[in-house]
């Protein structure tokens, strides 16, 4: 799910919606019908594991090594391109945000692990084109010839 929200740019939510919703989708994830989709939290949750664990250049190595495996190698021009993954804005008091900034979890928030895997940590803001955006930027490298994504990096 996480290549299908590079490949189209997709938020959490509407990845979620995308794979429930295009049968393409699904088979590309390897779920069918009878299988239950991870929701929106579950991909972010999942994503950030990854990202803690410094694996998703190792993933996306992998994913390259398969496509040449393939015959699909890429060896076009690259072209990087940076997008943003929105996530709901945070509603944190200053307090809150201190502690964050400071890499602690803030009182109280470690008693309720379900709303604390709803908060996104490491999101921050980011002007483009002179409108602020809440979440994650995405650089990718792409081969300009066969459209593959070479590498990803999540910050």
């Amino acid at each position: 799910m996480l290549v299908l929200q590079q490949l189209f740019n997709l938020g959490d939510e509407e990845v979620e919606f995308q794979v429930n919703d295009r049968h393409s989708f699904e088979e590309f994830v390897h779920l069918g019908v009878m299988n239950d989709i991870p929701n929106a939290t579950t991909v972010a949750f999942f994503r950030e594991c990854l990202r803690k664990a410094n694996v998703i250049d190792e993933l996306f190595e992998m994913f390259e090594s398969y496509l040449r495996n393939q015959g699909l190698e890429a060896r076009g021009r690259q072209i990087i391109d940076a997008t943003l993954v929105p996530v709901p804005k945070q509603r944190n008091s200053r307090e809150d945000n201190k502690e964050i900034k400071a890499n602690r979890v803030p009182d109280g928030w470690s008693e309720s692990p379900k709303r604390l895997r709803q908060r996104y940590l490491d999101a921050c803001w980011v002007k483009k084109n002179d409108i602020n955006h809440y979440g994650y930027k995405n650089s990718n490298c792409i081969d300009a010839e066969h459209g593959f994504i070479r590498r990803v990096q999540c910050s």
